[in-house]
Formats: structure tokens, C-alpha cells, sequence
């Protein structure tokens, strides 16, 4: 029995290479150091610079993880300078895509190629180092499971598709510095619920944000212009959308089809409102249109839920059906008195003679009301629809129409702002608005007072100066 268990012995040393006397923990412990030395090998590796550049820009894979049957790789990229722009498949590391869960990009790239790391569909997160410039277009386009992406603040592009179809992406701060977002850049990544645009954008690409079903509130910082065609078209949970004085412009498709938007505010600035800017807005019911308009496009607030609207003395014209399909209009207020009508009906809403066969119709029976004389009286009799006159206005500013603007004007503006809190206020009609609202947001508040003050102070030093260019110069 002694000479079998020496050979037991013996033969346990050769197998597992230890002495007889090592213990077995120290056994597992050698072969899990072993594992994890192959878990870091190089499994591929090349470069990926740009033409003539290449080499100054590499690429190198490891294995990440244990596990043969589902191995886990990490991609470092390395170097200085721009990625190569890639189309789909044609990645040098294309055949691990679905297997790369860690990114590494070092802090001297400055591109991030097309396509470059487009259906890493098990990658959950990344950081974009501060010398990257420009994101490629469908950069990221796919990676299913990302769910963050930090991005740094010396980006100035996101490429079109960069992001989209990254389905589980709930958190992306667009860093100030960004000019352009591309087309399609964040479409179907229904987690995120809210976006900031920073005030350096210059372009919003379309559909940039198309089927973002998350998004509830979306803020746009002071420095935009413009508020491109389709930017924030159909996004069925937004809510409410900030909008800074800086705008000038809302595009076309701006925000059609976002049933949910109920709060917005266009400020004094903005001088068009593009077709079918707000469409198919159904739970929008009122919307101030500033004095600084003067372009209303075609179908602008087609089918939205607006029950009332004031076109200000600025809008001349419009486009046709510019509230068409609007069932719960009661009126609309034209303070221009030679607002040029267009020589057939449908410039405020179409009747059914002017519907395709099929289409679901809402005649607008509401009441349109102009000044005495006015273009917008012809119109209502030539097409029967309820005229109603309104009172002429006085001076902006006069605010008891003795002809002088000073501090009683004034005061008389914050009694009015008193009464319009009270529970039984009455309504305040397009009339109120253009007598009060001195500041032009289509609001009456203490800013107004504020305003008439301003003035005065103004006056004095300069006695043939006008109230409207005094407010204009303020609103800039």
C-alpha cells in the first residue's frame, strides 16, 4: 500500500507540475493567472489613419473576458490625427462587432470615421476625448444596447446617423461648441427624455430627433437662429420646448406632429413661421405670434388643437389653409387692416368645397374679427363667414388715450395685470393684447410697465424718439 501511494504521488507531480507537499488552493490559483494572462492577448490589430496617414492612426483588439464560447473584446484606437471613413462592413474589425463591449479612443484622435464603430450592438457606454472634433456620419448608428455617451467639449459636428437606432441611449449632453447636428443623428433612440441644443448650433439637420418617444421637454439655448425644417418633427410625448430670443426662424416641419406639445412660447425675433410648422399638433391651444412676424406658411398650425389666434399687424399675408382642419377654432383677430387675402376661400381654414373626396372635414364656423373697413371685413362677408369689429387702437403705450405716454400709462398697465389674475378675469382678447402687451410676447406682465418707464426715461433726452423703435432697439 506505501509503494502505491509514492506512485499516486509521482504521478500527481508530473500531471500537475507542483510538489507533492503544495496545497490544492494553490493549484486553481496558478490556472486562473494563467486564464487571465490569455484574456489580455492581442487577438487583431492594423491601422486605420486616414489615405496617407494611415499608420499614424492604429487599432488593436483584446479579449476581455474568459468565456471561449461568448468572448468579449476591447478596441483601442491610437494615435494622432483622423479615423478613416468607413461604409457598413468595411471595418477592418467588422467581423467582431457584435462582440466589442469596451471602447478605448485615445486623446490625440481628432475625427471619428464613418461608420467607425456603427452595430457595436453590445457596447454600453463611451467617451469621446476633448481633441475629437467632428463624430462621422452612423459613427455609433446601431449600437443597440449604448446607453451612454459622453461626449467632449472641443466637438463641433455630429454626423447624420451618428446615434440613431442606439435604442437603450438615455443619457448624451450636447457639449457647447457643437455648430451641427446631421440628419437623422438621434432617430429612434426612444430612452432619452429630454435634449438641451446649445447656443453655438448653427444647423439641426431633419429628422434629427425623428421617433424619439421619450423626449418630453426639449430646451434650445440663447445663441440659435434658426430652428431648421423637420428638427423636431414628430416626437409624440414633447411637452413643452423652450425657445431663446435669439431665434429668427422655425422651419418647416419644425415641430409637426408633436400631439403632446402644449407649451411654447415664439419670441419677439422671429419673423417666419414655416409650412406646417406646428401640423397635427393636436394639444396646442394657444400660441402667441409675436409682432416681429411676417411670413405664416402653408398649413402652419394645420389640424392643431388652437380654439383662438391673433395675426399681429406684421403678418400681411399668409399661406393657404394656414389653420385648416383646426376643429376647435372659435375666432381669429386680424389686426392688420390690409392683410391681402388670397382670391379664393381657404387662406384661414378651406371649406369643403375645397376638400379631396375623403378627406375628414371641419368647416370653420368661428368668428373673424378686424377693424371697421378692413380687408379682413371683405373677406368674412365675400365668404360668409361672422364678422366682428374691433375697436381701433390707440397709441402703443397711451394706454388711456389722452395722447401722452408717461407714468400713468404705467401704472395702469399693472392694475390691468392685477385684474387679469383674479379668478373671474375677464377674457383677453386680441384687443387687450395689442393695447397692453407693450413689449410685444404676446403677454401682459410688469415688463410692460417696465417698459412704458424705460420709455419715458428715454423720451426725455431724445423727444422725437418712437415708442416702437425704442422697443424694437430693446428686443434686440
Amino acid at each position: 500500500m506505501k509503494l502505491k501511494r509514492i506512485i499516486a504521488a509521482a504521478i500527481a507531480v508530473a500531471v500537475v507540475g507542483i510538489s507533492p507537499a503544495a496545497p490544492i488552493a494553490h493549484v486553481f490559483m496558478d490556472r486562473a493567472i494563467t486564464a487571465s494572462a490569455e484574456n489580455g492577448k492581442v487577438v487583431a490589430s492594423g491601422s486605420c489613419g486616414t489615405v496617407e496617414h494611415e499608420s499614424e492612426v492604429t487599432w488593436k483588439l483584446t479579449q476581455n473576458n474568459a468565456d471561449k464560447s461568448s468572448p468579449r473584446y476591447t478596441l483601442t484606437v491610437s494615435g494622432t490625427g483622423a479615423m478613416m471613413d468607413y461604409s457598413e462592413g468595411t471595418q477592418p474589425w467588422s467581423e467582431y462587432t457584435d462582440k466589442i463591449s469596451e471602447l478605448s479612443i485615445g486623446d490625440n484622435i481628432t475625427t471619428i470615421g464613418d461608420c467607425a464603430f456603427r452595430g457595436f450592438t453590445v457596447l454600453s457606454s463611451v467617451s469621446i476625448p476633448g481633441n475629437v472634433k467632428t463624430i462621422g456620419k452612423e459613427a455609433f448608428l446601431g449600437c443597440e444596447k449604448l446607453k451612454k455617451a459622453y461626449l467632449s467639449s472641443g466637438l463641433t459636428t455630429i454626423g447624420s446617423g451618428a446615434f440613431a437606432h442606439c435604442y437603450y441611449l438615455e443619457e448624451i449632453s450636447i457639449p457647447d461648441g457643437v455648430t451641427s447636428i446631421g440628419q437623422g443623428a438621434f432617430q429612434y433612440d426612444s430612452k432619452l427624455t429630454g435634449i438641451t441644443i446649445p447656443g453655438s448650433m448653427t444647423s439641426i439637420g431633419g429628422d434629427a430627433f425623428l421617433y424619439c418617444n421619450g423626449i418630453t421637454e426639449i430646451t434650445i439655448l440663447n445663441g440659435v437662429k434658426v430652428i431648421d425644417d423637420k428638427a423636431f418633427r414628430h416626437l409624440p410625448k414633447l411637452k413643452k420646448v423652450s425657445v431663446p430670443a435669439s431665434v429668427t426662424s422655425i422651419g418647416e416641419f419644425a415641430f409637426s406632429d408633436c400631439k403632446l406639445l402644449s407649451g411654447i412660447t415664439i419670441p419677439y425675433g422671429v419673423t417666419s413661421i414655416g409650412d406646417e410648422a406646428f401640423s397635427h399638433c393636436t394639444s396646442l391651444e394657444h400660441i402667441n405670434i409675436p409682432r416681429s412676424v411676417t411670413y405664416i406658411g402653408i398649413g402652419a398650425f394645420a389640424y392643431s388643437g388652437l380654439t383662438e389666434v391673433t395675426l399681429p399687424e406684421s403678418v400681411k399675408s399668409m399661406g393657404l389653409s394656414a389653420f385648416l382642419c383646426c376643429s376647435k377654432l372659435t375666432a381669429v383677430s386680424v389686426m392688420a387692416s390690409d392683410f391681402i387675402f388670397s382670391k379664393t376661400d381657404g387662406q384661414i381654414c378651406n371649406k369643403a368645397d375645397n376638400m379631396e373626396e375623403g378627406d375628414t372635414v371641419y368647416i370653420f364656423n368661428g368668428t373673424i374679427r378686424g377693424y371697421e373697413g378692413s380687408t379682413a371685413q371683405d373677406y368674412a362677408k365675400k365668404y360668409g363667414y361672422k364678422f366682428e369689429a374691433m375697436k381701433e387702437p390707440s397709441k402703443l403705450g397711451d394706454i388711456d388715450g389722452n395722447g401722452i405716454i408717461n407714468a400713468v400709462d404705467a401704472s395702469k398697465i399693472l392694475v390691468k395685470c392685477a385684474e387679469l389674475s383674479a379668478p373671474d378675469a375677464e377674457e383677453v382678447t386680441a384687443e387687450v393684447i395689442a393695447k397692453y402687451d407693450i413689449n410685444w410676447d404676446g403677454l401682459i406682465t410688469a415688463v410692460d410697465a417696465s417698459f412704458v418707464l424705460a420709455y419715458c426715461a428715454d423720451l426725455a433726452d431724445d423727444p422725437d424718439l418712437k415708442i416702437e423703435d425704442f422697443i424694437a432697439e430693446r428686443k434686440k
